[in-house]
């Protein structure tokens, strides 16, 4: 996404949001020349301008008008790629959060609530993604006008990325109270009644997306819609998804068990034809939200 740098700058200024959080800054170093937090503002304009490594920072913070926006007085003050290197495995990441949290309340309501059919839903999504050399558990906020990262925790080791997502549904939850959205997204891997139940217990519905067609309840589900014939309450629908130009085929149907989970599951089986792949693809959503129609929950896995 292209950021123009005159907004940036405003929207670094406006309210004095940035440089609050900024000045709350530490990273371990002691009387250090360079701030943590003036390390921080440059790390927030190195993703605007769209630089990948920080020695054209470091050439670009030399500049005088730059040096004037840091409040950079004197001549020989320089910001190094040395020293933003030293500064960043130190960088207490609680002011960060604390930021995060603070654009998130500040976002207009009607910016936040995305579209599934015809309702519109605070929509949250959490998975498990490669930044560098770093695996980390990231939780975000889906809105109409882009998406907004939450918090994001370290993966410590290979196996630990359910633990990692489930301490992250703490933070939000102290901060924002129970029910503060209406569905998380889950990728297939979380099909945990452990992990579920947690999302319940913070008063959110939970939506997930998984080709495991071994898991029992899917395995009954798969039943009940081939044969539909025999069932009540098997819904069908047949349409075209925008995004993928193809067609596809969902079977929807509810009132499913899931060892250790409170509540009944509905699960729709979706098959999307693409004809540029010139393949099918089929995969299940499950949902512990009741009311979803069998276009809407196509919709949620997306």
């Amino acid at each position: 996404m292209k950021i123009q740098m005159d907004e940036c700058y405003r929207f670094c200024g406006e309210q004095d949001k940035l440089q609050r959080h900024a000045r709350r800054m530490k990273d371990g170093r002691k009387a250090p020349h360079i701030l943590a937090g003036t390390i921080f503002l440059l790390m927030v304009w190195m993703v605007a301008w769209g630089q990948r490594h920080f020695l054209p920072m470091d050439q670009w913070a030399r500049r005088p008008a730059v040096r004037r926006v840091l409040g950079w007085r004197w001549r020989a003050r320089v910001c190094s790629d040395s020293t933003i290197e030293r500064s960043l495995p130190g960088c207490e990441v609680g002011p960060v959060r604390a930021l995060l949290g603070d654009l998130y309340q500040r976002q207009p309501i009607q910016a936040l609530p995305v579209r599934v059919g015809a309702q519109r839903l605070r929509c949250g999504a959490i998975d498990g993604s490669q930044l560098g050399h770093f695996e980390v558990s990231g939780l975000m906020i889906l809105g109409r006008q882009g998406d907004r990262w939450l918090d994001v925790d370290p993966i410590p080791k290979t196996g630990q990325a359910r633990p990692t997502s489930q301490r992250l549904l703490t933070r939000p939850v102290r901060r924002f109270g129970r029910g503060f959205l209406a569905r998380w997204l889950l990728d297939g891997l979380d099909v945990a009644p452990g992990f579920i139940r947690a999302w319940l217990n913070a008063q959110i519905d939970v939506a997930i997306k998984t080709d495991d067609d071994e898991l029992l309840m899917i395995q009954h589900a798969n039943q009940m819609v081939d044969h539909h014939r025999f069932f009540r309450g098997v819904e069908y629908v047949t349409g075209v998804d925008p995004d993928r130009t193809g067609t596809s085929q969902v079977w929807a149907c509810g009132g499913f068990t899931h060892t250790g989970v409170p509540v009944p599951l509905t699960i729709a089986r979706v098959c999307a034809d693409s004809p540029q792949q010139h393949n099918q693809e089929r995969f299940y959503g499950v949902c512990t939200r009741a009311g979803l129609s069998a276009l809407e929950l196509p919709e949620v896995g997306h």
